[in-house]
């Protein structure tokens, strides 16, 4: 997403006589929080903390501890049942009947 004329102009005033781009802005960024002076691994962990709260809050982790045993219990239910299942036009159909109402 590129920035606002705001947010532009804010940061143009903050990095001197260089032009206001992206580039500059997200430089200055890094050099405010203390970024660019941290050792690459530092910065590394940090990308992947960031990523992780990015992916949590996205519902992109991948399941947890609890999540997979469930997942293998509902797994291991349908491979000794395989017959006992609903097809989903009923499964449709019944819901559509009920908010109707």
């Amino acid at each position: 997403d590129d920035a606002s004329d705001e947010e532009v102009g804010v940061a143009s005033t903050c990095i001197n006589s260089h032009p206001a781009t992206k580039e500059n802005i997200m430089g200055q960024a890094l050099h405010t929080l203390g970024i660019d002076s941290m050792s690459v691994e530092d910065r590394i962990a940090l990308v992947k903390d960031i990523w992780d709260s990015v992916a949590i809050e996205a519902g992109l982790l991948p399941p947890s501890a609890a999540e997979k045993v469930e997942l293998d219990r509902r797994l291991a239910e349908d491979d000794a049942n395989p017959n006992d299942t609903v097809a989903w036009e009923t499964i449709k159909t019944e819901a559509q009947s009920r908010w109707q109402r």
